[in-house]
Parts: C-alpha cells; sequence; structure tokens
C-alpha cells in the first residue's frame, strides 16, 4: 500500500510486445537507474565538502599531537563533544524538518516564507535559551576559573554561529545547490583551521584558538550562504504562523530526542572516561576515534548528504515501491564500497596512527577497528532509517536511539571503569548495532528495506582475499619509509578487492565503467 496521499507506483510487468508502448516496469527501471546515477554524481559532488575538511583534520593531528599533550587535547575534545550534543538536542530537529518539510512547499512562495520564518524564529529561541542557561550554569558552578569552562564559553558560542550556519546550509542541500553547499563547507572548515593554526603557530596562544577560529569561520559561512539559502523566502513577523510551528515542534521534537539519546551512543564515552580513567585517557581515545571516523565517514558522510533529499524526491514523485528499489541499490551500493573500507582501516590501525599521531597517542590505535565497525553500521542504519523519516514517524526514531543509546551508558559504567578505551569502543560498536536492528525492525510496516545478502556475502569473501594482501604487504614493508607501507598496502589491497569482487560475479569490469563515468558526468 502506498502513503496515503502519494503517487501509485508504477505496476510491474514483464509481458509487455515488443513495438508496444513502453511500460510501467520500463518507466520505473528507467527512473530507477536514472536515480541512482543522480545518487552517484551527487555522492561524487559532495565528496569535496567532506573529504577535504576531514583530510585537512587527519593531517593536523601530528602538528595538534604534538603542540598539545594527551590532556588538554582530551579536554578540547569534551568541549567538542559538548558542542556536538548541544546541537543534536536544540537543533537538529529543526533541520530535518526543513529538509523534510520544504519540498512540499516548493511551488509556493508564501508557504515558503513561513516554513522560513517559523523555523528560524523557533531555531533562534532555542540557541538563545541554551547559551543563556550554559552561561549561567558555568558562572554560578565558578567552571570559568578552569581550562573546561574557558574552553565552554567559546563552546556555547560556536554551538550558536555553527546551528545558524547549518540550517542555511540545510535549505541549500534540500535545493540541490551541491556546489555551494560545497564551497561554503570548504571556506568553513579551512577557514577556521587555518585562523587557528595562525593563532598557535605564530601567535602563541593556547589550545582556545582552534574555537575561535572555528566560531570566526562559521561566521564567514553565515555570510556566504545566507543570500542563496533564502532566496524566494522573505522573513518577517507576518510570515510567523503558530499552527506551523506547533507541526514543526512535533515533528522535529522527536528527532531532537534521538538525536539527543545518539549522543549518549557515541558521545557520552568521552566524559566517562574522564571521569574514570582521566583526560589523558579522553585524549588518547579521541585522536584514535577521531582519525578512524575522518577517514571512515568521508565516504558515509557524502552517501548520507546524497541519499537524503534523493529519497524524499522519490517518495514525493513515484511512491513506495520505486523508494524501495532506490533504497535496495543504495544499500548494495554502500556495501560495495564500504565494507572494504572498514577492514582495511582496521587492518591497518597501528600503522596509520604510528604514522600520523605523536608516541604519545600511539596506545590508542587499540580502538580503530571497533570505531571503524561503528562508522560503518552508522552508514548502514541511516539507511534503514530513511522509511521513518519519509512516513514521518520520527518517534521510532527516538525511541530507537533512547533504547540503544541507554544500553551503550550501562555498558560504558559497567566497562570503562575497569577496561578504559577498549571497553568504551567496543561498546560504540555494539550501539550501533543495536540501533541498525531496532532501525530495520520497525520500519518493516512502513518501507520494505531489501538487504542485499548475497552481496555482502560476496564482498565479505572478497575482504577476505584483500586482508590476505594487506597484512603481507604491511608486514614486508614494516622498515620501509614512513608511509610507504600504508600507500603500498592501500594500493594492493584496493586491487586485490576489485579482481575478487568482479571475479566473483557481484560487479563486471564495464558496469564499473559505466557507473564511474555516469557519477563524474556534468549534471
Amino acid at each position: 500500500m502506498s502513503r496515503p496521499g502519494a503517487p501509485e507506483p508504477d505496476r510491474l510487468d514483464s509481458g509487455s510486445a515488443a513495438g508496444s508502448p513502453p511500460s510501467a516496469s520500463d518507466d520505473s527501471l528507467h527512473h530507477g537507474r536514472e536515480v541512482h546515477h543522480q545518487l552517484r554524481r551527487d555522492v561524487v559532488r559532495y565528496l569535496p565538502a567532506v573529504f577535504l575538511p576531514r583530510l585537512a583534520g587527519i593531517i593536523t593531528v601530528p602538528i595538534f599531537t604534538r603542540l598539545f599533550p594527551p590532556d588538554v587535547m582530551g579536554t578540547y575534545i569534551l568541549v567538542l563533544a559538548n558542542v556536538t550534543a548541544l546541537g543534536s538536542a536544540f537543533l537538529s530537529g529543526f533541520g530535518a524538518a526543513l529538509l523534510r518539510f520544504l519540498p512540499e512547499r516548493e511551488g509556493d512562495p508564501e508557504e515558503r516564507s513561513r516554513l522560513a520564518t517559523t523555523l528560524f524564529a523557533l531555531s533562534a529561541a532555542a540557541v538563545l535559551a541554551v547559551v543563556l542557561v550554559g552561561g549561567a550554569v558555568l558562572l554560578v558552578t565558578g567552571r570559568t576559573a578552569k581550562p573546561f569552562g574557558r574552553l565552554m564559553i567559546l563552546g556555547l558560542l560556536l554551538f550558536a554561529f555553527t546551528g545558524a550556519l547549518q540550517l542555511a546550509l540545510m535549505a541549500l542541500r534540500s535545493q540541490r545547490q551541491v556546489g555551494r553547499y560545497t564551497t561554503i563547507q570548504l571556506v568553513s572548515g579551512y577557514g577556521g583551521l587555518g585562523v587557528g593554526l595562525v593563532l598557535v603557530l605564530v601567535f602563541h596562544t593556547g589550545i582556545e584558538a582552534l574555537l575561535i577560529g572555528s566560531i570566526l569561520a562559521a561566521l564567514a559561512g553565515i555570510g556566504l550562504a545566507w543570500r542563496p539559502a533564502m532566496q524566494g523566502r522573505a522573513l518577517g513577523p507576518r510570515h510567523f504562523s503558530a499552527g506551523l510551528a506547533r507541526e514543526l515542534l512535533g515533528f522535529s521534537f522527536f528527532i531532537s530526542v534521538g538525536n539527543a539519546a545518539y549522543w549518549l551512543l557515541s558521545l557520552s564515552d568521552r566524559w566517562l572516561l574522564r571521569i574514570f580513567r582521566g583526560a589523558g585517557d579522553v585524549g588518547l581515545y579521541g585522536v584514535s576515534y577521531d582519525v578512524t571516523s575522518k577517514t571512515i565517514m568521508l565516504f558515509v558522510t557524502a552517501f548520507g548528504l546524497a541519499l537524503q533529499p534523493l529519497s524524499i524526491a522519490a517518495w514525493e514523485a513515484r511512491g513506495r515501491e520505486a523508494t524501495e528499489e532506490f533504497l535496495a541499490s543504495s544499500t548494495r551500493t554502500y556495501l560495495l564500497i564500504m565494507l572494504p573500507a572498514t577492514v582495511g582501516l582496521g587492518l591497518l590501525a597501528n600503522t596509520l596512527v604510528a604514522l600520523l599521531a605523536a608516541p604519545a597517542y600511539r596506545p590508542g590505535a587499540i580502538v580503530v577497528p571497533f570505531v571503524a565497525a561503528a562508522m560503518f553500521l552508522y552508514g548502514l542504519l541511516d539507511i534503514a532509517g530513511r522509511g521513518l523519516t519519509l512516513n514521518k514517524r520520527p518517534d521510532l526514531e527516538a525511541r530507537n536511539f533512547l533504547i540503544a543509546g541507554g544500553v551503550s551508558l550501562g555498558l560504558n559504567f559497567l566497562l570503562v571503569p575497569r577496561f578504559g578505551i577498549l571497553a568504551a569502543a567496543f561498546v560504540t560498536a555494539l550501539g550501533y548495532l543495536t540501533l541498525l536492528l531496532l532501525h530495520a525492525a520497525s520500519v518493516r510496516r512502513h518501507v520494505r528495506w531489501r538487504f542485499p545478502w548475497l552481496t555482502l556475502l560476496k564482498s565479505g569473501a572478497a575482504c577476505l582475499a584483500m586482508s590476505v594482501v594487506v597484512v603481507a604487504v604491511r608486514d614486508a614493508l614494516v622498515h620501509a619509509p614512513r608511509g610507504i607501507d600504508v600507500v603500498a598496502a592501500v594500493a594492493s589491497g584496493a586491487a586485490t578487492y576489485g579482481a575478487a569482487v568482479m571475479a566473483l560475479g557481484e560487479l563486471s569490469p564495464t558496469r564499473a565503467w559505466h557507473a564511474l563515468t555516469s557519477a563524474l558526468r556534468p549534471t
């Protein structure tokens, strides 16, 4: 049954005669291929916005880990975790509401203005409340006299400005203005890093300079994004709608609750490490976690950025059946690319951390395989959860996040005091697996997620062959100059995996070439 109000999906009919008019099956197949080509093209176009800032984060690890000891880095990482948690809990729901409700209002300028005005008013109220309450708590508790409190004041400002920037960027995403979105992401990412490094290296300021640089870059990003994001939309009191505000709050509330629970799942381990093991362990864990996540999330994030608006467009234009086909083929593409990347990163964990981080941080490499697995699962659960978002069931998403977050928090309390960073990483991966299973179970009644088990089996077999080659090359080049072993292992592993996947019949050279050329083809 199709979602009420959505167009009936085209019915498959394989028995049309030659020479007859194109059947619904032919039309659906053509549309499915075109949407999937759009997905590949958008992933490639989003990659610079995702790749370059994360690349900067990776290549600055040798600098930061040599400038700041683990306990100082641990405090900085805690502040960034708080900024992320605040953004998830208080603003992410509004961004999701903008992306979900805007396509329904694209043809009506008045409705677009009502949506923009109402959303930005709600967001501004949330930001003001958080900054005032957070600042008051820091002042009353006297934490402003301590390093964490001083950094957290800057963190509250960063939360406010990055929140406004992300809403503007969400509007650009909904319009598929990928090029402008990418440019602004690069400016804000590299600009903040550049200003922070200048303050640290030239003016010899402390680690707070990194937060100051990020704040200034967010302001510059807002200046660049605001006009194109607001094109065709007017802001003003007369456009504010109390009824729409209630509808948006009803939708965004559960998104925000779910994302707050996501904080329990992905970020609370840093606070528990700080409480039970000290800021030094937070630094060890945070650096290896960031190296892993910034590496593996390159494609995961670009994939998610492209998938979300295209899945909404497929749902609105073609209905449930076409959307199910799109999600199934997207899952297959994701598995073929991300499973070998996850396995390879785990195999090269010690080599990679030794290459990038100062010697004091190298014990943290033990968490890399678990964090890589967690990020891989995150990408899968994002695909699985599309059906809940499309059916406007954020309540189910929130429930699943709360369950998984609660499980993770409880296990961290039990295991982190004794086993430290290894327990935190293991529980993170287990939490994401729990969430994936909950999402897959919840989405069944709304959108059928046809998981490509055969692709998983063949890709897993190819990863086994790849692992043998990667380990052999890594061990053979253990005394080679730094970086040579990583490059050689990655290149030989990729070649082995590609050959194995083709030998197993999962991907032909022709299809691989066609996918590559269609992804790179200008739109």
